[in-house]
């Protein structure tokens, strides 16, 4: 009878875990940091995510997302201080979890826009790669999660980044 029940415990909790698939739509914000090439100090970020994500196994989630990203204050150069955009394309994976915890990690490219900096100095659009890993706990159709984010910004030679340090929420129709 204990096996009966702890693998019908095991097969709720499994079937639990991986009850959505689909499309999804969230909101985060947080803290941004950008590499000493870049001159910035941490400053605010907040973004908008959708995305679509299917089934594998009955705990592995791949799919696909993009996100509109704003970091104030990402570069300060020659007395210039920059604004990024950025709107990254990434392929994602999440790996549920028992208890409603879920890992994901997301790979793609962006593209970034800087406003308020001089395209002599940097370039104000790029498409560069983007990573993110995140953490989150799902009830209800919410996902609320922790996600860092880096978006490279490579320019004449120098390998400068932005960082963004988010929490948010998503939602699975």
């Amino acid at each position: 009878m204990k096996k009966i029940l702890a693998s019908l415990t095991l097969a709720s909790m499994i079937a639990a875990s991986s009850a959505y698939a689909g499309l999804y739509v969230g909101a985060q914000g947080g803290v941004s940091h950008s590499s000493s090439e870049l001159n910035a100090d941490n400053n605010v970020t907040t973004g908008f995510l959708v995305g679509y994500q299917f089934s594998v196994f009955p705990l592995l989630k791949l799919g696909v997302e993009t996100e509109l990203n704003y970091l104030n204050s990402t570069v300060k150069l020659n007395n210039q201080t920059g604004d990024l955009m950025t709107i990254p394309f990434y392929a994602t994976a999440n790996l549920s979890l028992p208890l409603g915890l879920n890992l994901t990690a997301k790979a793609g490219y962006a593209y970034n826009h800087i406003s308020g900096v001089d395209e002599n100095v940097f370039p104000n659009t790029l498409w560069r790669p983007a990573v993110a890993i995140g953490m989150g706990y799902q009830i209800l159709g919410f996902n609320i999660f922790f996600q860092s984010s880096r978006y490279f910004l490579y320019n004449r030679g120098e390998q400068p980044f932005a960082d963004a340090y988010t929490f948010g929420v998503s939602y699975e129709f």
